[in-house]
């Protein structure tokens, strides 16, 4: 089962249907940033590589200027790095149902 890898963020794939969800950069140092803004302490010892094949991120913990499609939040930019935690993610899901 697909989970999101932040830090006390309990979403899974299975059961949020309107949320993406996004793979940890294959660059090593891309991999790092977003471990340490995701809080993510207990993958720092694994390798990019693995992250990349096993680990995701969900949508909500992405700005929406981090996405190249706004509207259906499916698709990041290029230097999207995800910077939404706690309070502000019940948020943002309250808007994705709402829009969807």
């Amino acid at each position: 089962m697909t989970t999101c890898a932040v830090k006390f963020c309990d979403n899974k794939m299975s059961l949020t249907k309107n949320i993406s969800y996004f793979r940890f950069p294959s660059d090593p140092l891309r991999c790092k940033q977003w471990m340490e803004k995701c809080q993510t302490e207990h993958l720092l010892k694994k390798d990019a590589t693995i992250l990349y094949k096993n680990y995701r991120v969900c949508g909500v913990h992405f700005e929406d200027k981090m996405f190249l499609n706004p509207n259906s939040r499916n698709r990041l930019t290029m230097n999207a790095v995800p910077t939404i935690f706690s309070g502000k993610i019940l948020f943002i899901i309250i808007n994705i149902f709402k829009t969807k």
